[in-house]
């Protein structure tokens, strides 16, 4: 198994992990927020934070030979890379699979280790499914296996971690392999300190099986930092551990490639992680000066009437947007009897829109004339009284 792998885990976002000396560096980055998606058009600061550690393996075995390593001890066990049918490890190797009992109990310790600055334990654990002879699976409470500390020789332990929970279902993770990463806490950063994985109960050797693969405990250990230099992907660069940047207000979604720089005691370290800036603007814009609607009296020469109105104006929050008439007829203008509708709509750089619409209605209040030919030929009427005739005709206006 890639240990590497496994320590890659605890880190924010990415990391550049290498080897130098047998010490294990990495530098990573978080950033608050971790996106940014914008509707409208600025996009926020960001706060990026720069860290970096350097860890060493305590002690590590990955349980391929039968002999443990030094100080460690354990109850009666098998290694083998076929224990139960159809389980065996990631990398197809022998693993640590606990069988017979001692005094009751299985377990796996470790000898003391410096911790003092804390670390990571890193491992693959599986409890057994009922695969076959020897692979009987934990499903009482007390049949799961605890990580537990101690600081004084095993005169006492302390437990880590205690929810890989049995289950009559066999539906948890951890019966299939299942890799774990966790952090050594504060109690157990010692310069000696045992850990041990521990099952306080089984009902007997062919019960309750469970096994553990790849263990590594890393260690911290003591670096410097000198200098933390950023570098955002769009031209800006910027000094320091944690360090504010506001990327281009370019509409769209856009990735930018983040490194930072660790100049260490250890050497210079890098890592790099895509940022995505999503900015959208779907505001539209304001139309801020919409015409009323008008009502006018026909000019009685051309059966019309010029309209003079002032053209809409529009704001947006982005951009300068444009304004531009969609139907009727332009301010001064002659505008006809009858209604016209007048619509303009504001567009914003993105594409946004607004309409504004209003009406000029043209009456015609003038009525026809009479025109008249010499001679009166037939009668007509003036005030309701019959004074003559003509021979002409009642002649329309202009707007009839």
């Amino acid at each position: 198994m890639n240990f590497n792998l496994i320590r890659n885990t605890f880190l924010s976002l990415s990391l550049l992990l290498t080897q130098v000396n047998g010490f294990g560096q990495a530098a990573s980055i978080s950033a608050t927020p971790a996106s940014v998606s914008v509707n409208g058009c600025t996009s926020p600061s960001v706060a990026f934070s720069g860290s970096f550690s350097a860890t060493t393996s305590a002690t590590a075995f990955t349980f391929n030979g039968g002999v443990l390593p030094a100080g460690w001890s354990s109850s009666p066990y098998v290694v083998s890379s076929t224990t139960c049918p159809g389980q065996n490890s990631p990398d197809n190797t022998p693993y640590f699979w606990a069988t017979t009992t001692s005094g009751g109990v299985r377990f796996v310790q470790t000898n003391g280790l410096d911790v003092a600055l804390g670390g990571s334990i890193n491992f693959l654990i599986r409890y057994a499914g009922d695969e076959g002879s020897g692979c009987e699976d934990p499903d009482e409470p007390a049949e799961e296996v605890y990580l537990q500390y101690s600081t004084n020789g095993g005169g006492s332990w302390t437990t880590i971690f205690e929810d890989w929970n049995t289950s009559s279902t066999k539906s948890a993770p951890w019966y299939n392999w299942y890799s774990q990463n966790i952090p050594i806490p504060a109690g157990a950063q010692t310069t000696n300190t045992i850990f041990r994985w521990y099952q306080p109960s089984n009902s007997g050797d062919d019960f309750d099986n469970w096994g553990l693969e790849d263990l590594e405990i890393l260690a911290n250990v003591p670096v410097t930092v000198n200098s933390w230099n950023w570098n955002f992907g769009d031209g800006g660069s910027a000094i320091g551990q944690t360090v504010n940047h506001s990327f281009p207000n370019v509409q769209g979604n856009n990735n930018y490639t983040v490194t930072l720089t660790a100049n260490t005691t250890l050497g210079n370290f890098s890592t790099s992680t895509n940022y995505s800036v999503s900015i959208i603007d779907a505001v539209p814009p304001v139309i801020t000066s919409c015409p009323s609607n008008t009502v006018l009296t026909a000019d009685v020469t051309n059966c019309a009437a010029v309209v003079n109105y002032a053209v809409p104006t529009a704001t947006d929050v982005c951009s300068t947007p444009t304004v531009s008439r969609t139907s009727g007829l332009a301010s001064g203008s002659s505008f006809p009897v009858g209604t016209t509708t007048v619509v303009h709509r504001a567009t914003d750089a993105a594409g946004n829109t607004s309409t504004c619409g209003f009406t000029v209605t043209v009456n015609d209040n003038t009525p026809p004339a009479l025109f008249s030919n010499v001679g009166l030929t037939t009668p007509y009427n003036i005030s309701n009284q019959t004074v003559g005739t003509s021979t002409g005709s009642a002649t329309p206006g202009y707007c009839d």
